[in-house]
């Protein structure tokens, strides 16, 4: 966008913002807190009710995904597209965690971690192609 975004372009703009790095923010939050359940494995692994609880709430980082926009406003395309990469990545991971869980499956655990450390750098991606969108909404 090289022009100063109209009126009702600021409006979707904003429309979009706010509830997407809510998003974002709620599924980083859910990811440290499942975080926990992998520390707690092989003290209430055993439990199947534990199992069913923990695995439920990975399963969960599923919704996240479902509840970002289906587009977004043109100057957030390249970090939208990011985002949706990263929280897929994200609810993948938890999907395989979910199973690890459930079947005390320790190669799919092992898996599940995996794909989980690659969303390390799937989140810069997003969190920097966001950064440029802010830069280049500021500047014009």
């Amino acid at each position: 966008m090289n022009s100063k975004p109209t009126p009702e372009e600021m409006r979707q703009i904003r429309a979009y913002e706010a509830p997407t790095l809510s998003l974002i923010r709620e599924l980083t939050a859910a990811m440290r807190h499942g975080a926990g359940h992998l520390a707690l494995l092989d003290e209430r692994g055993a439990d199947p009710a534990w199992r069913a609880e923990a695995a439920a709430e990975y399963r969960g980082w599923r919704r996240f995904l479902d509840a970002l926009p289906h587009e977004a406003p043109p100057p957030y395309a390249m970090a939208h597209a990011r985002i949706l990469r990263w929280a897929a990545a994200v609810a993948e991971a938890g999907d395989d965690y979910a199973a690890a869980i459930q079947d005390l499956d320790d190669e799919r655990l092992r898996l599940a971690s995996r794909k989980m450390a690659e969303t390390v750098d799937l989140y810069v991606l997003a969190s920097e192609a966001a950064a440029e969108a802010v830069r280049r909404l500021r500047s014009s």
